[in-house]
């Protein structure tokens, strides 16, 4: 499917486009926020990802996006959203971060920019690779996104919290391993 057909989609079936869309850029969304926006919450993030959405949806509906008029790629369009109100959630705790908008900020998100990578998150990227996939899930889970023990337990198919916990920390002593054996 083209991008831009979520747009027409979403007057067609909006549930199954909110669904699609909603799965397709959540992960890249929020690990966008979280690492421009380093003070959010999980929670904070998830809240905003959900009120990006509906702000697109919105948009559409009242006939301001459509595939016609999109100056950029729906991500950019829900990132530039959820940015904004990254921006205003954390002005109105005082917090400093990124609190300069732009008049073009308003109008149909923000370019993303590449800044590049500093060296310890490459080989944190590079370690994190390294590891085998329940551990990465579950590093993932826990780091990135937030989750209790217990709700990473239910979702990796573990007993309990106490089993989560166990395997947690086997996977930081091995990813402390090979951190160790990386030299930056």
């Amino acid at each position: 499917m083209k991008e831009f057909d979520y747009i027409s989609e979403y007057a067609l079936d909006p549930e199954r486009a909110t669904a699609k869309l909603y799965d397709l850029y959540r992960y890249r969304f929020i690990s966008y926020i979280q690492h421009q926006f380093s003070t959010l919450t999980a929670e904070d993030v998830e809240d905003i990802y959900n009120e990006s959405i509906l702000v697109v949806w919105e948009n559409v509906g009242r006939g301001k996006l459509t595939s016609g008029n999109i100056r950029s790629s729906i991500l950019t369009y829900i990132i530039g959203v959820g940015s904004l109100k990254a921006k205003h959630l954390l002005s109105e705790r005082k917090d400093t971060q990124f609190v300069e908008l732009k008049d073009t900020d308003y109008e149909f998100g923000a370019e993303l920019v590449d800044y590049g990578e500093s060296p310890v998150r490459q080989a944190v990227r590079e370690i994190l690779e390294k590891l085998d996939t329940r551990c990465r899930n579950l590093l993932d889970l826990f780091y990135t996104f937030g989750y209790e023990m217990a709700t990473i337990a239910a979702k990796l198919g573990m007993p309990n919290a106490d089993t989560a916990k166990a395997q947690k920390y086997k996977c930081m002593k091995r990813f402390e391993e090979l951190y160790n054996s990386t030299s930056m």
